[in-house]
């Protein structure tokens, strides 16, 4: 059953995964700082460069930071799953699973990211200054990023369907959730707040074994939203207000 909630500022939002932080019986994982790859093969992270989400993905880390900081007030076990887009700021969104001219150039810019991985300057610099490190991330079957394409690539050769959001994230739920975490809070892009409950849905129905607690928060996106208080403004001026679902 959805429980649904809605809040009015960030703060509020914020003490709402702290009580659930410090209720927790078990790991936690923070899903924030997800940004995405561009078409010249560059992590989008940060306003300015092109292809970003705006401000989101510099507010999400901040903001799982924050609670990654609080749970070691309260001694609980929090990381961070960090997800990048690897396809909708590359030129062709479905490149992983066409063979069409063009896709194997994307498919090569793609892997060279992945396998020189590192993250963005400006995350690690945040982790410096808060004297953090890169211990604080879940990493997933693949390294320490969650790499978009390759849960959508899976989820499409498991059942021939067009994976969207919901597929994907349904897989990485499911990794998630059988290293033992036991709740997992996500700042998500508002354009797929569909999509992810969809997946948490299914997740749920299919891993009957897997109990996992899915809560998430839906933030506007945006090339245009250079600063987290457009962000806001945003966001509420869709939600009314920040949604807390629980699904």
């Amino acid at each position: 059953m959805v429980k649904k909630s809605l809040v009015n500022t960030i703060q509020e939002l914020q003490e709402e995964y702290k009580k659930e932080i410090k209720n927790s019986i078990g790991p936690v994982v923070i899903l924030g700082g997800h940004y995405p790859i561009n078409r010249y093969g560059i992590a989008a992270s940060t306003p300015c460069e092109f292809g970003s989400f705006g401000a989101f993905s510099q507010m999400t880390y901040d903001l799982a930071i924050d609670l990654v900081e609080y749970s070691k007030s309260v001694n609980k076990d929090v990381k961070i799953a960090l997800v990048v887009d690897d396809h909708s700021q590359t030129g062709n969104k479905n490149w992983y699973m066409e063979n069409e001219e063009g896709t194997d150039k994307i498919g090569t810019f793609v892997s060279d990211y992945f396998e020189n991985f590192e993250l963005p300057t400006s995350y690690k610099n945040k982790l410096k200054k808060k004297g953090l490190d890169e211990s604080i991330f879940i990493k997933s079957k693949n390294g320490l990023p969650f790499q978009e394409s390759v849960y959508r690539k899976e989820f499409f050769e498991k059942t021939n369907k067009n994976p969207g959001c919901s597929g994907e994230y349904k897989l990485i739920l499911e990794e998630i959730a059988k290293t033992g975490v036991t709740k997992m809070l996500g700042y998500i892009p508002i354009v797929c707040q569909g999509p992810t409950c969809t997946g948490t849905k299914y997740f749920h129905k299919e891993n009957k074994n897997l109990d996992m607690k899915v809560i998430n928060t839906y933030l506007a996106t945006g090339d245009d939203f250079d600063t987290p208080e457009e962000i806001i403004k945003e966001t509420k001026d869709i939600n009314n207000g920040f949604y807390v679902i629980e699904n």
